[in-house]
């Protein structure tokens, strides 16, 4: 469990949170949507995790409104006033407004939710307030602040939140919270343990009955995805991953997944060269999460296959799960050979997904593997030969499918430190067109 958080301050004290914790830019936005609110004649509100995170000190931008009155009407008019766009999702009452910078802002009339059935998507009515906040997940998610310029940064809290705030609490607002929403139970673990928090005795009870009741597997590909993304994208998520473990969770997620002990020391491994490769590559994008998601994926024929299928992962999040979990092991022992050189190894990489090459250094036990795969990361993935098929053709070759072979052949030579020049290049490429070895 990660160290245990704790408010910062009291209740009262939220207007000058406001003013001292956010940014200057935030807070104005806030002040911007409690006035719009008084104009119009709506009552506004922050809501989620801004409020949670800006009571125990931990930074958070997160911006989310809700509207006691017609929250889309309300985002239309925001949108206009900020100059930003607007996306509307009118069967929930939400919509989304971006501004020019790329900020998102969430705004949502306050609704009430009925579940028909387990994992079902809920269908909504306006509501007040109170209501929208008793649909939550978790007392301490449960919580609002006022914006408009009468009541701003007034605290609402129905519920008890700040109570479980600091006590360090995670507790259901109601008993049927797991059947309406599984996904409830992964979020539960991820918010216990990224805050050093722990789950009230009632909701441990209900958490493990829905376990019981295998209400995971009623939720659809998508959703699990999304949430075991968040989870795994957590500054640190073995804490989350060792709770599931206990908790029995992986096999009712999927039975391909574990979260033995191996997995879980190649997660932290594989955090570890991520870390790494931050540090060297910082501009690179990596999909870190599906490469700790491989790490859980017991070494069973198909399994990342039916794995990808089942959380119906994108095309790159499958092909890193798939690669790591076919052909990260036999890349590995290829590797081990002490004779392969840098073009070998080049030629081995080259067409996998990054995250492979990650997990490879993540998993070398000797060290000259290690080295191999972090030449490969930091420098011949980027290499390039200094000729191009002009230089051929200059030379009066005619284009064809040897000038492939001719430029491959080059770049080999480059990787292995036997063509440094251009012209040591372009020799090499002349032996192979004129049929040379």
């Amino acid at each position: 469990m990660n160290p245990p958080i704790r408010p910062i301050g009291s209740p009262n004290q939220v207007p000058e949170l406001l003013r001292e914790r956010l940014p200057h830019c935030l807070y104005e936005q806030l002040r911007e949507v409690g006035g719009l609110g008084e104009a119009v004649q709506v009552t506004v509100f922050a809501v989620g995790g801004l409020v949670r995170d800006l009571l125990l000190g931990v930074p958070n931008l997160d911006l989310d409104v809700v509207v006691e009155g017609d929250g889309i009407a309300f985002a239309r008019q925001l949108a206009r006033f900020w100059g930003g766009t607007v996306t509307v999702h009118p069967p929930f009452g939400t919509a989304v407004i971006i501004l020019p910078g790329g900020q998102h802002v969430d705004v949502a009339t306050a609704r009430t939710e009925v579940y028909e059935r387990p994992a079902a998507l809920p269908q909504t009515r306006p509501a007040s307030l109170r209501e929208d906040l008793f649909r939550r997940d978790f007392t301490i998610n449960a919580l609002a602040v006022q914006l408009n310029p009468s009541q701003f940064g007034q605290l609402v809290d129905f519920f008890g939140g700040w109570e479980d705030l600091a006590s360090g609490t995670v507790r259901v607002l109601h008993p049927l919270s797991f059947r309406d929403d599984p996904t409830r139970i992964l979020r539960a673990v991820r918010f216990e343990q990224r805050y050093g928090f722990h789950l009230s005795p009632d909701t441990e009870q209900r958490l493990r009955e829905a376990l019981s009741n295998d209400w995971l597997n009623l939720l659809t590909g998508e959703r699990l995805r999304d949430e075991l993304s968040l989870l795994l994208q957590e500054a640190n998520p073995l804490p989350a991953l060792r709770r599931l473990t206990e908790m029995q969770v992986w096999p009712r997620i999927h039975p391909a997944l574990t979260g033995s002990e191996t997995a879980l020391a190649q997660v932290e491994r594989m955090r570890e060269t991520v870390a790494w490769f931050r540090e060297h590559r910082p501009d690179e994008a990596i999909v870190e999460w599906a490469g700790y998601l491989a790490c859980l994926v017991q070494p069973k024929p198909a399994a990342g296959s039916s794995l990808s299928d089942r959380l119906r992962l994108n095309q790159k999040e499958a092909h890193i799960v798939r690669a790591v979990t076919e052909r990260g092991a036999d890349l590995l022992a290829a590797l081990e050979l002490e004779t392969r050189r840098p073009a070998e190894v080049y030629e081995l990489l080259e067409r996998e997904p990054i995250e492979l090459a990650l997990w490879l250094r993540a998993s070398a036990s000797a060290g000259q593997v290690r080295k191999k795969v972090e030449r490969f990361l930091l420098h011949d993935r980027y290499l390039r030969t200094e000729i191009s098929g002009k230089d051929l053709i200059a030379l009066g070759y005619r284009p064809g499918p040897a000038f492939g072979e001719a430029l491959r052949a080059a770049l080999r030579a480059r990787l292995n430190g036997e063509a440094k020049t251009r012209a040591e290049e372009l020799a090499v490429a002349r032996q192979v067109l004129e049929g040379g070895k």
